[in-house]
């Protein structure tokens, strides 16, 4: 398939999905529209999770369904395309393994480099911008994910429960 076959086909079934989502939104036996998701309290409380789980879940699903081509399912710079990056821009894709590396970010640099891509933090043009596919959540959570990625390699994981302890705040 050609690679312009292949996006005219993506957005048709982004458009479709859009389309049904939307249109879901089915009356209920009163005639009136479809019931009101429920708050973010609400729903946390309901499945017994924190928000920083649910935080740390979403950012993991959308770490893995974005960044993990590039920088790997544990964030050692090591994703299926990291050869590709490294021939095309002479660059490796960054390790969110390394905690000193990782120390040295500040979150709003990236956020901003998740948002506006590489170029705007004055990394690699080969880290695209994902701020127009993301919502200002969601790269907040793939943040999170990342330093839980980091925290990992330290004392922060709990090896009896698998669960990583989240970021430091304010950093």
């Amino acid at each position: 398939m050609r690679p312009a076959r292949r996006v005219r086909t993506w957005i048709s079934w982004w458009a479709i999905t859009a389309l049904v989502g939307g249109c879901s939104k089915a009356p209920d036996a009163a005639g009136q529209g479809a019931k009101p998701a429920p708050s973010f309290s609400a729903a946390v409380s309901a499945q017994g999770r924190s928000p920083i789980d649910l935080s740390l879940a979403t950012g993991r699903d959308v770490y893995g369904h974005f960044c993990s081509v590039c920088h790997g399912d544990t964030g050692g710079g090591d994703g299926f395309n990291a050869y590709n990056v490294s021939e095309a821009f002479g660059v490796t894709p960054r390790s969110f393994a390394d905690r000193a590396q990782m120390a040295s970010f500040k979150d709003a640099e990236a956020l901003m480099a998740i948002r506006d891509g590489g170029p705007a933090v004055g990394k690699s043009a080969a880290m695209p911008a994902w701020g127009r596919t993301l919502t200002p959540l969601e790269v907040a959570d793939v943040l999170q994910y990342v330093r839980s990625l980091a925290a990992s390699q330290d004392t922060n994981t709990d090896s009896a429960s698998g669960q990583v302890a989240p970021a430091t705040p304010g950093r």
